[in-house]
């Protein structure tokens, strides 16, 4: 992947980039300690090149290779690991043995199921990170709503003592 000559990128940018949703890459950041960007002055992630290599090399791993959340930890961690932990099902080594044996039939049926199982995997995996970043979205409206409560009773308690010191004068 060739990257514009920029130092930071957008959020958007770097799914676009990528071949994704910026849900997807914002579940990532929150998944993998190594991504984290930085926020700009008016509070959006910034991207550094670096981070958007280590995001596209996650992608790698996930999409490309078929390693879990977990098997792409361990091998970020280790730099590769030894054996990855495949997302994908053992049917696809019984519809390769089949290929292999000529029974080329009963092979081209069990790989149109294995790539069948696959999409409606991604799709239960994209649901579910959908999910968690609306749930964890929800919790930081609440969190947010909360904290202009408050900010609005301790200047209401502040005007209520500046009218008592008046009074008493």
């Amino acid at each position: 992947m060739e990257l514009p000559d920029k130092v930071y990128f957008r959020i958007g940018e770097v799914a676009t980039l990528l071949g994704v949703e910026p849900h997807v890459v914002r579940f990532w950041q929150a998944q993998f300690p190594a991504v984290r960007p930085e926020r700009s002055h008016a509070g959006r992630f910034l991207y550094s090149r670096a981070a958007v290599e280590r995001l596209a090399r996650i992608r790698t791993l996930l999409y490309d290779q078929g390693y879990t959340i977990a098997g792409a930890k361990k091998a970020l961690a280790g730099g590769q690991a030894a054996e990855p932990t495949p997302a994908r099902p053992a049917t696809a080594d019984v519809a390769q043995a089949a290929v292999d044996a000529g029974t080329t039939k009963q092979a081209v049926e069990l790989q149109a199921e294995v790539e069948r199982l696959r999409r409606e995997i991604r799709g239960y995996e994209t649901r579910l990170e959908s999910a968690k970043v609306s749930e964890a979205a929800q919790r930081l409206r609440e969190a947010g709503s909360r904290s202009r409560q408050k900010a609005e009773v301790q200047a209401a308690l502040a005007d209520a003592e500046e009218l008592v010191a008046l009074l008493a004068r």
